[in-house]
């Protein structure tokens, strides 16, 4: 079994964060690293878009070298996320899972993980599911978006990890895309006290107008950026409180972006935002 080491040099990440593997090199330094058996199971980047995404996505695969054996492997984000001040963290991800009984040993059963760390050596599991295989067509068995249930991050830095066990040559491909991380809780400003900046975000999905109505405007600074965090809206807001800002995203090309609320400087709301 080989598994590359997280670099400890690896600079935080700010939040929100979102990767959709297409500038991704697995191994190289402060990317996502993976650990793999020495039957072949492993992880790729493929230029398909099984998981709902766009193309590429990264996927896990399995290897007939070690038909009955019991593998676990994963997939790891080398950098961790800033979770400095976060005291309520959400993770979400897309992907599709294929599966075929090909095996002639070994249980048809296994796990898929979604997990979290603050060293990168102990894990938490953040979303799981367990699968069962029957048949001998190459199946999908699971698929969709899927949002991990939010939790509080232990420690400045958090790092996220995909794992999947079981019989790998049963496993056809796992994939993954559009992984993201949004701080839903920070301990600043506004959010101190729980409060939510943005009170209303609609119609969310959108075509063309995204209206926003938030609980203070005063010296509000909206940004919207896109799966690959460049930045393709910047506006403030009007004076006053409880007020409606109607803002044109007709120009966007459709996919998924994140509208984050920013008070003098200081990050306080981001939200999910679907353009049709």
């Amino acid at each position: 079994m080989f598994s590359q080491n997280l670099n400890a040099q690896c600079a935080a990440v700010a939040l929100p964060y979102t990767e959709n593997f297409s500038s991704v090199s697995l191994g190289t330094a402060c990317s996502w690293t993976a650990s793999s058996v020495a039957s072949g199971a492993g992880w790729s980047i493929d230029a398909t878009a099984y998981a709902g995404g766009t193309s590429p996505e990264v996927q896990a695969y399995g290897n007939n070298a070690c038909a009955g054996c019991v593998e676990t492997v994963s997939l790891t984000m080398a950098s961790p996320l800033n979770t400095t001040l976060v005291t309520s963290l959400q993770l979400s991800f897309k992907h599709k899972l294929y599966v075929t009984n090909q095996a002639t040993s070994g249980p048809g059963s296994g796990t898929l993980r979604l997990q979290s760390s603050s060293d990168g050596i102990s894990w938490t599991d953040r979303w799981t599911y367990a699968y069962t295989i029957s048949g001998s067509a190459l199946t999908s068995i699971a698929s969709g978006s899927i949002t991990a249930p939010a939790f509080t991050p232990t420690g400045n830095n958090t790092y996220i990890r995909f794992a999947i066990t079981g019989v790998m040559f049963k496993v056809w491909g796992w994939q993954l895309d559009d992984v993201s991380a949004i701080p839903l809780i920070t301990t600043g400003l506004t959010l101190e006290k729980k409060e939510k900046a943005i009170d209303m975000l609609y119609p969310n999905p959108t075509q063309d107008i995204l209206n926003l109505k938030l609980n203070d405007s005063k010296d509000i600074t909206i940004r919207i950026s896109d799966l690959l965090g460049k930045q393709v809206v910047d506006c403030s807001s009007f004076e006053g409180s409880g007020e409606t800002q109607s803002i044109n995203v007709q120009h966007l090309k459709k996919g998924i972006y994140f509208l984050s609320i920013y008070k003098e400087g200081q990050w306080l709301e981001t939200k999910k935002v679907i353009k049709e």
